[in-house]
């Protein structure tokens, strides 16, 4: 269950953002197997790509924009949600 103690344990706060490293972050998603919880793809980048893909389609006086994202992304049961995501942002992740 994901409650005060679990933010504790992994010295999260609520509503914030924080980076991890590799073994934090499976620590996390391995604590959160078995729990209700919903992702949600956001943050500035995310937002930022998005904005700027459905700004691009309908430039005024110019030409179609293609936004693309080269980065890395892990190899965990999120990597299908943030590709999924992305892909149906109309932001090109095909690298």
């Amino acid at each position: 269950m994901i409650n005060d103690e679990f933010f504790d344990r992994f010295r999260l706060e609520k509503r914030t953002r924080k980076a991890v490293n590799h073994e934090e972050r499976g620590g996390v998603l391995r604590a959160m197997d078995g729990c209700n919880y919903k992702a949600a793809a956001g943050g500035s980048l995310f937002n930022s790509l998005v904005t700027l893909t459905r700004l691009g389609y309908n430039p005024i006086g110019g030409n179609d924009l293609n936004i693309a994202m080269a980065g890395s992304v892990g190899s965990d049961p999120l990597e299908g949600f943030h590709k999924a995501k992305l892909h149906r942002a109309n932001v090109n992740s095909s690298f």
